[in-house]
């Protein structure tokens, strides 16, 4: 029995979508090797396959809480911005109100909203720290007898 139409279509393109990711690997462990610096390379790969995943699920379960379509803004610490907020990623509720505004504006974006009080107003659209955000989600569920994956 065939298959249904397109039910195959993304094995087909698979291939295709990840070529520049491969490309861009080869180069980057071409120029490792030509820099003489080939053993950070595997330290760069195990990086980019294990931890960045990793960050970046942890960042959208404190920028995505709960189950509505709430978006937060996480006031991120000096250490956290490097691991969980490159390019202003923090200010998650400021991208959602002005998806066109550029990464590097959203600080503005923020700050404009602070200084109008609206933070004060609701407070349920920021949070201090991603460690912070973290913590407080799995003692909530934690409190409500919830299953912690």
């Amino acid at each position: 029995r065939p298959a249904p139409r397109g039910a195959n279509d993304g094995l087909r393109r698979q291939p295709a979508a990840y070529a520049h990711i491969v490309a861009t690997q080869l180069l980057l462990g071409s120029a490792c090797l030509a820099l003489d610096v080939a053993a950070v390379y595997p330290l760069w790969l195990y990086l980019a396959v294990s931890w960045s995943p990793l960050l970046s699920r942890l960042r959208f379960l404190v920028e995505h809480p709960g189950e509505s379509d709430l978006t937060v803004t996480t006031r991120s610490t000096l250490w956290e911005r490097p691991l969980f907020a490159p390019l202003n990623f923090n200010f998650h509720f400021e991208h959602h109100c002005w998806p066109s505004v550029p990464p590097y504006r959203l600080q503005q974006a923020h700050r404009h909203l602070r200084d109008q009080g609206f933070y004060d107003r609701h407070p349920e659209y920021a949070n201090e720290s991603f460690v912070g955000a973290l913590v407080h989600r799995q003692q909530a569920q934690r409190a409500a007898g919830e299953v912690i994956a």
